[in-house]
């Protein structure tokens, strides 16, 4: 296996802090609504830690197949999406950038080989590249220590290269948990379930780790506290490694649909996430015309995946 890179210190701007969104509805917001207008399903993004580089998934509406899609940023304005060269055949999701920017991590139902045409299951993947702008090697897998035969989502790698990510238990009751593996002398330790704080014997899943590994963010089913479907709660790292009891994510992050796929940007101190939340009512206040309609059926909340954004403040 190939040597980490050595993560830069533009990674580390959250060093010791637990971010926690501002408690006004209107700082709540659709990312891009414009740009995703015309896809399906819009999910789990990443961006650069330069800002000129977005990644996220695109998912038919029945959730049958899933493609990354990429954007470059060129002065104040992304690109239009296309498809990730190493995407588009095989059901490829849940992007995530090493906080120098030089892998990126993803989730895939590829073969292990090219020769090789037999989907698997969901795998950790990753491409390197030597510098920021720079072409992307062509993926490789992550290895045994992090794959199994079961399912593996949502990578999100520390700045020390410790890996985190989802995998259902093989206990009695088999539900979801958040698992890392370690990195160790150039490569993955053996994974580990993190402890009560965050794991449950509901279902966890979804968690973007700090790249100092202060605090995390992940997604949970039915806990007391929570505003119904799936929320986000976070937890905090304290200085002997072990993580607290997680707190749900204030409202307006919140809502009674999912609410998943978490991802702080550091250099804007943005969390981005994906909800399946709906403000489209069950009866309208007037009879629309055809064009109100089609507007209001278009809202950015409407139920289907897509991506907001909320503004972060120090506590």
């Amino acid at each position: 296996m190939t040597t980490m890179p050595r993560f830069i210190a533009a990674g580390l701007l959250l060093l010791g802090f637990y971010l926690v969104p501002q408690a006004q509805n209107d700082s709540l917001r659709a990312f891009l609504p414009d740009l995703f207008a015309g896809l399906p399903n819009v999910r789990d993004m990443a961006i650069s830690p330069d800002g000129k580089e977005m990644f996220f998934t695109v998912e038919s509406y029945k959730k049958e197949f899933s493609a990354l899609f990429t954007c470059l940023k060129k002065g104040k304005k992304w690109s239009e999406p296309q498809v990730a060269g190493f995407s588009g055949e095989f059901r490829d999701l849940e992007p995530a950038f090493s906080p120098d920017g030089l892998r990126l991590f993803f989730v895939s139902a590829r073969p292990l080989s090219a020769a090789s045409k037999e989907a698997k299951d969901y795998d950790v993947w990753y491409l390197e590249r030597k510098a920021e702008g720079e072409p992307w090697s062509a993926p490789v897998h992550a290895g045994p220590m992090v794959n199994t035969k079961e399912d593996e989502f949502y990578p999100s790698v520390a700045a020390n290269g410790n890996l985190y990510f989802t995998r259902p238990t093989a206990d009695a009751t088999p539900h979801e948990d958040i698992w890392v593996c370690e990195w160790k002398e150039n490569q993955w330790q053996a994974a580990q379930q993190l402890g009560a704080g965050v794991n449950t014997m509901g279902a966890e899943y979804n968690a973007f780790v700090a790249p100092d590994e202060s605090y995390l963010i992940f997604g949970a089913y039915k806990r007391v506290g929570d505003q119904g479907g799936g929320d986000l709660w976070v937890s905090q790292r304290d200085s002997k490694g072990l993580w607290s009891a997680a707190k749900p994510m204030p409202l307006p992050v919140n809502s009674p649909r999912i609410d998943f796929c978490p991802f702080v940007e550091a250099s804007t101190g943005l969390l981005y996430f994906t909800t399946e939340r709906s403000e489209i009512p069950k009866q309208m206040p007037r009879k629309m015309s055809t064009a109100e309609l089609l507007t209001r059926l278009k809202t950015p909340a409407n139920g289907l995946e897509r991506v907001f954004c909320i503004p972060f403040k120090l506590p």
